[in-house]
């Protein structure tokens, strides 16, 4: 049960909350609510025993830490893939 109820029920329906990675990206290089990870260059596909993506731009560790998902809202940083 929860203590505040009728926050809950006004929120139920909220998407989850980004990860702070994705959010770090916003606060430093703005948001573009239009666009998506999914479609910026700075995207990178690494092929290994699963499929991972990556932000070139936040780096990449080769753990979970740095995995980027597609659907994301994209950063100010945005360039259109090619």
């Amino acid at each position: 049960m929860s203590l505040f109820p009728e926050w809950q029920a006004e929120h139920a329906n909220d998407p989850p909350p980004l990860p702070k990675k994705i959010r770090a990206m916003h606060a430093r290089y703005g948001r573009q609510e239009d666009r998506k990870c999914g479609e910026c260059a700075h995207l990178k596909v690494k092929h290994e025993d699963k499929t991972y993506f990556k932000c070139r731009l936040f780096g990449d560790t080769n753990g979970p830490g740095t995995d980027w998902r597609k659907k994301w809202p994209a950063c100010g940083k945005f360039q259109e893939s090619t």
